[in-house]
């Protein structure tokens, strides 16, 4: 019997694991052809893959304590780790949970599947680099899992099981060879009958030539029925086409009269308004004369009624200002006479008290007095 099919990889190929089926020959992209030239040996750690799970797509934002503390709900956690990347220290969404028993580790398999961290659905599936044969790293270009927008997908594992191909491979060798013998078997039997009837038909005085006459006979039939099946083509193509031809010429008449008729019936639709229009086009040039001229008019007249406001408002403007001129002119008239008195009676205040002093002095002593070392002093 042969090897029962299995959707998920019991040892690591880049090609199977490239393959939607398991079943590709050549790689599909760079990253599988990379994988397949690369060499990769697990590193040297104390690691049970039989009690260690894989925990992929964290959040950056995971600790190592909070993936230890969801995983112990399945049992005893030994370790639990987080790979980060070697110069910025930062999580790579990653990382592994090392089981005491390996029945707890079953256990956490079977019943983490898209266990939640922070709102996103983790990937659980077992730790492959020290359990699968020929494991390659996402890095080198195998691994599982992959994004469709890159077109490097990879297959055969829990999240993506491979596709149950259409065509199964020979399932072994000794089937095969089974088959083989039988199939060579069977030949022999009947090469067997076949010489058994040539003898018989020997018997019989049968010499081969009459064969060779009903072979030539049949080639001949088959020749005349071939020549006349086709000449009966080329008529019938001949028949097409000219009946073909036949109705684009009818088509080409009935669009041609179509089309005359059509021109026929737009030069009547234009001529009959003409005529309408010609019967009315004085009156109608009459009233579009008398609009305008009433427009024109009312124009006028608007703007008869704005200049006649300018120049209101202009001899107003000119009223105020002569106003403001006369008020202006009256109180310089009042300012210069009370200044003209006030220096008269400076005058006759000292012309009594017996001391003449001129004008220069006189302007001299008042600005003197208005000034503020007079009032420091004095006061």
């Amino acid at each position: 019997m042969g090897e029962k099919w299995n959707p998920i990889a019991r040892e690591y190929h880049p090609l199977s694991a490239g393959s939607l089926d398991g079943t590709d020959t050549e790689p599909h992209d760079r990253g599988v052809w990379r994988a397949l030239h690369s060499t990769y040996t697990p590193p040297d750690v104390d690691c049970q893959h039989e009690r260690t799970l894989f925990v992929g797509r964290l959040p950056h934002k995971v600790a190592k304590d909070k993936l230890h503390q969801m995983f112990s709900r399945f049992g005893v956690v030994e370790q639990a780790w987080l790979v980060r990347d070697l110069v910025t220290g930062a999580s790579k969404g990653y990382g592994f949970v090392q089981f005491r028993r390996k029945k707890d580790a079953a256990i956490a398999f079977m019943e983490a599947k898209g266990i939640e961290f922070e709102g996103c659905p983790a990937l659980v599936d077992w730790e492959a680099g020290h359990k699968l044969k020929g494991w390659v790293p996402r890095r080198l270009g195998g691994g599982w899992g992959g994004r469709k927008e890159a077109g490097q997908l990879r297959f055969g594992c829990r999240d993506r099981p491979w596709k149950k191909p259409i065509i199964l491979p020979l399932p072994n060798t000794k089937t095969h060879q089974q088959t083989q013998d039988k199939a060579k078997a069977l030949d022999v039997l009947s090469s067997g009958d076949d010489k058994q009837r040539s003898q018989q038909r020997n018997d019989k005085g049968d010499d081969g030539e009459g064969n060779i006459k009903l072979h030539k006979q049949k080639t001949e039939r088959t020749r005349q029925h071939k020549s006349h099946q086709q000449e009966r083509r080329t008529r019938e193509k001949d028949r097409d086409n000219e009946s073909s031809h036949k109705s684009k010429r009818r088509v080409r008449d009935t669009d041609r009269d179509s089309e005359s008729s059509h021109e026929h019936k737009s030069y009547e639709r234009e001529r009959r308004p003409k005529e309408r229009d010609g019967e009315r086009n004085y009156e109608g040039r009459s009233r579009e004369r008398e609009r305008r001229v009433r427009e024109r008019d009312a124009e006028r007249s608007h703007e008869r009624e704005r200049d006649a406001e300018r120049s209101h408002e202009r001899e107003r403007d000119a009223e105020r200002s002569h106003e403001r001129d006369k008020t202006y002119r009256e109180r310089r008239h009042e300012s210069e006479r009370s200044r003209d008195e006030d220096k008269r009676r400076e005058r006759e205040r000292y012309s009594k008290g017996g001391n003449f002093i001129d004008e220069r002095n006189y302007e001299y002593e008042r600005n003197y007095k208005k000034s503020s070392d007079y009032k420091r002093y004095y006061d």
